[in-house]
């Protein structure tokens, strides 16, 4: 949020540059991402963090932030003082439905105001705020929704029927917005209504119902506190965010609505006229300000540092938090309801210490440290993986846990994960797989690259069909796409993952035709599931033309998924070194040619069971399809090694050996030898 130093001056005494303020406001408060100047103005951006957006999103918040930190005299107090008590004599009622939908509903009426346009000032300090100017009423009202941080709305109230009821809308029912967007509502949704129609959607937007126009002499004010978890599951529905929203999503002080209406009727009649009236205020739980204990010793014994109750009682006065009591060694500060995050000793030990300067603190070594960590085997072959991974020119991503709502049209929906508060349509489902994450990766870079190699290591989850339980599982994927693919790619990715095995000591690989098509991400006949052991730990294959299509992809991609928590178990943590044989090796090399149905893990197979102890070794190092061999056909080439660790093999044994090797090969999948 950006703030006009100039427009702070006037609650707090600033006598810092604006470079120098914001230098101190980043260290002792909130952090300043940059200083902008504007003529004779200048603006701080300050990142405000959810847990200080309630107290510090208006301009005397911050204001009073600055004073804290740097000692300025803040001006604002007159605010937050008791005035004259408001006429509560009126035949307008407000009617709360339910209680944890809307804290407090407190409103303001006014007889004679006249709308016109705003003053120059006014528009100037609403156009540094990033708002509009739209007419004296609602511009008054979000004067000072920027000053206080408490939004408000305005009627007209003629036009209202009997009184305000805050309740749940019906199933379907309607209202169109004053920039004039027709919503539908569910009953999901909180509403001010009176006793005809919606007014207004609660801490959202207001309605064309009642809304001010130049006709207007008497006006409701409204100012509430609305439930942030409802405001912000009707914004997300709905689609479109306000400044009002802004606030009420992270909760606001109920004790600010009667403080803002007195201010914005004053304003008003400043620049509208008009004459106050009655006051109604439906706030059945009260909140009251926290006590709570602030002791030195627990203080040192928490932070390291000493501290005497008279530089904290000082420090809470800079904060305005009233100490209550006072004994030789505790404090019993009242924390104002404006600061919800403080709710317990070590919330208000923090305000202190950053008050105090972090700066003022002394590194000291620890007297003892304890490195008794157990192993965690998990972490360990995760980093190895990961190491590994970017050895073979892979880079590392990370992505959110969260995939789209319209990829249930891809996935099945019934095993997927569903948010049950999703921040947006692009955060809905957990994600079931880490190759849809890569995707959306491999969209945004193949835009600048024609040669990628990525990888992620994370988290999945999905719902067990006809369970409710959720199942999380580590999992490892990667993605390879070049200019010019072809199979190569897919055996480059497949080397990619038998190295991988093989870093991991990792034996007894078989990779089998897939059984189904996941999510129609890989072409079934390209692709295959990866067994270690007997037990499925994967697959591989390549990217259908569909999702390249999806994803504005146009080379090949090749893509692999292994879920860790089955393979780990599989992997051997300790590696067995052997002599070298003294005794030659014998390489004999067979081509035949074959149907292209029959797989080469189905001939590894073959060749390994029919053959004795001595043959060591398959190599496929060619693989030839063509017309000239024959529809459906494929030449494969291998090379076969054999050894004795006994002795050196003679001409005949080797002979013998690759003569049962053919004769297996010929009647189980009738080859032709080439």
């Amino acid at each position: 949020m950006k703030f006009s130093i100039n427009w702070l001056k006037d609650y707090v005494d600033i006598s810092l540059s604006s470079q120098e303020l914001a230098d101190v406001v980043s260290l002792h408060s909130l952090e300043v991402e940059g200083v902008e100047v504007k003529g004779d103005d200048a603006y701080l951006d300050v990142a405000l963090l959810p847990n200080r957006f309630p107290d510090a999103a208006n301009y005397v918040g911050f204001a009073r932030e600055i004073g804290a930190v740097t000692g300025g005299d803040f001006k604002a107090d007159h605010f937050f003082k008791k005035g004259k008590k408001l006429n509560t004599t009126t035949n307008f009622s407000v009617h709360i439905e339910k209680g944890e939908d809307c804290m407090r509903y407190s409103g303001l009426l006014m007889s004679g105001v006249e709308i016109k346009d705003s003053p120059v000032w006014l528009k100037e300090r609403l156009e540094a705020g990033g708002l509009r100017s739209i007419n004296n009423i609602v511009d008054a009202t979000n004067y000072v929704m920027l000053e206080l941080g408490q939004p408000l709305h305005a009627f007209d109230y003629e036009r209202l029927d009997k009184g305000i009821i805050v309740r749940r809308a019906r199933d379907k029912e309607r209202m169109t917005t004053l920039d004039n967007r027709d919503v539908e509502l569910t009953g999901e949704d909180v509403v001010i209504a009176d006793h005809k129609e919606v007014l207004a959607i609660a801490g959202v937007k207001g309605g064309r119902a009642a809304e001010i126009t130049n006709t207007t002499k008497t006006i409701l004010l409204e100012a509430a506190n609305f439930d942030p978890d409802r405001v912000v599951r009707t914004t997300r529905r709905i689609g479109f965010t306000t400044d009002a929203f802004q606030r009420f999503k992270y909760g606001i002080d109920p004790n600010m609505t009667e403080i803002a209406l007195r201010r914005v009727a004053e304003l008003i009649q400043k620049i509208g006229g008009g004459k106050v009236g009655g006051f109604v205020d439906a706030y059945p739980n009260k909140v009251a300000s926290k006590v709570l204990a602030f002791s030195a010793k627990h203080y040192e014994k928490l932070v390291g540092e000493p501290i005497t109750l008279k530089e904290a009682r000082d420090i809470f006065r800079k904060l305005q938090w009233d100490v209550k009591k006072a004994t030789k060694e505790i404090l019993w500060v009242e924390v104002p309801t404006w600061r919800r995050d403080v709710e317990r000793f070590e919330d208000v030990v923090e305000e202190v210490v950053r008050l105090y300067g972090y700066d003022t603190l002394k590194s000291k070594t620890l007297s003892r440290v304890s490195l008794h960590a157990r192993r965690d085997d998990q972490l360990h072959y995760t980093r190895k993986i990961k190491e590994r991974m970017a050895g073979f020119g892979f880079d590392e991503m990370c992505s959110y846990s969260f995939i789209p709502q319209a990829w249930n049209e891809v996935c099945d929906e019934n095993t997927l994960v569903q948010l049950e508060n999703p921040v947006s349509a692009e955060y809905y489902y957990l994600r079931p797989t880490l190759i849809l994450p890569l995707f959306r990766a491999l969209e945004s870079n193949v835009k600048f690259f024609s040669d990628i190699k990525m990888f992620e290591v994370g988290n999945v989850f999905s719902r067990e069909k006809n369970n409710e339980d959720i199942v999380e599982r580590t999992k490892l994927a990667g993605m390879l796409t070049r200019e010019k693919g072809g199979d190569h790619l897919f055996y480059e990715c497949k080397g990619t993952v038998n190295e991988l095995f093989h870093t991991l000591g990792v034996d007894q690989v078989e990779y089998r035709a897939r059984e189904e098509v996941w999510c129609g991400v890989l072409i079934q006949s390209r692709s295959a599931d990866i067994y270690v052991s007997g037990v499925r730990v994967g697959c591989l294959g390549v990217v259908s033309p569909r999702w390249l299509e999806r994803f504005d992809v146009v080379h090949d991609v090749v893509a692999f998924e292994l879920d860790l928590n089955s393979l780990l178990p599989l992997t051997e943590g300790e590696r067995r070194f052997v002599a070298f044989s003294k005794y030659p090796e014998v390489v004999r090399d067979i081509s035949f040619v074959v149907g292209q149905e029959v797989r080469i893990s189905e001939i590894e197979k073959i060749i390994g069971e029919t053959s004795s102890s001595i043959l060591v070794a398959i190599d496929l190092f060619d693989m030839f399809e063509g017309e000239r061999l024959g529809e459906g056909k494929k030449s494969l080439s291998f090379h076969l090694i054999f050894r004795s660790d006994q002795k050196t093999l003679t001409g005949e044994e080797v002979t013998g050996e690759f003569g049962k090797i053919i004769t297996a090969l010929q009647e189980r999948f009738d080859i032709e030898v080439r």
